[in-house]
């Protein structure tokens, strides 16, 4: 038997009964469900072990006891005895084991951030470092100059390059990200971030959502038409209204088709969330 980790970002601090239920793309019959747990560098990244599930495209939906809190659409390919999901990749393409020791600070000007990721790119080579609650994170890099990018929820940065040729001790600040809330307590503000083929946040990228399915309340009806925004200068995309409940599909670039999509459904009970991994021209 082959066994899978499947992994979903939501917002940490969950609590109540976590599973991951894995759903066939139109059907809402459950395929498998397991028990999730946060990860212990990342809390914000919740994992559930699968036996043997079918290489297959999914919905893969995040439960609090009986309320969905997070959704993301992968595929699950079939790989030698294993089986890995298509939306793991944050993996750091090489393993960080050079000379030099690099401790990043991550604030937003007065107080630590916790769980900011850094990623440092040179060529093709990509490592990344989580903070801790003090805002700190340490790796081991070898002398280059690298790209660096800082992501963290709710905040930006516009990105910068670290010269590294001994130990380095860089601080980065993160501006926080006003997000515009529905007044409807029925609706949420789906945010997504767009990045360029350089891994450079992208300005100007556009991002559509249409509705699929309604969240099933009676006397209702809900328009189908393509709702598309554009990424400001922090590479934010914001759609504000989405339906609580509700199934959207999502998709990048000037054109909407029915091959290059991704679904997420709305959290309940949430003012604000992030929209799916997404992945589009």
């Amino acid at each position: 038997m082959a066994t899978q980790t499947l992994f979903i970002n939501s917002y940490s601090g969950l609590t109540g009964t976590l599973t991951i239920k894995t759903f066939a793309p139109g059907s809402d019959a459950v395929v498998d469900s397991a028990i999730a747990s946060p990860g212990t560098n990342n809390p914000s990244q919740y994992s559930a072990s699968f036996t043997d599930l079918p290489a297959l495209r999914y919905l893969q939906v995040l439960y609090s006891d009986s309320d969905p809190v997070a959704s993301s659409y992968i595929n699950v390919l079939a790989v030698t005895d294993s089986y890995f999901p298509e939306s793991v990749q944050d993996t750091p393409t090489s393993v960080p084991t050079g000379a030099r020791t690099v401790t990043v600070t991550v604030s937003d000007g007065v107080n630590p951030l916790e769980n900011a990721t850094v990623r440092f790119t040179e060529g093709a080579n990509t490592y990344t470092v989580t903070t801790d609650v003090t805002g700190v994170g340490t790796i081991n890099l070898d002398d280059a100059t690298y790209v660096v990018a800082v992501t963290k929820a709710s905040y930006a940065y516009p990105g910068t390059t670290l010269l590294v040729d001994g130990d380095e001790t860089p601080t980065y600040t993160m501006s926080a990200i006003s997000v515009t809330l529905p007044v409807d307590p029925n609706q949420s503000t789906g945010t997504i971030r767009c990045y360029d083929e350089e891994g450079s946040v992208e300005m100007g990228a556009t991002v559509s959502v249409q509705i699929q399915n309604g969240p099933g309340t009676a006397g209702l009806a809900y328009d189908s038409a393509v709702w598309t925004e554009t990424s400001d200068i922090n590479g934010d995309a914001s759609f504000v209204g989405l339906v609580q409940g509700a199934v959207y599909r999502a998709y990048r670039g000037t054109e909407t088709n029915e091959t290059q999509y991704f679904e997420f459904q709305v959290p309940v009970g949430r003012s604000s969330f992030l929209i799916t991994e997404l992945v589009g021209a």
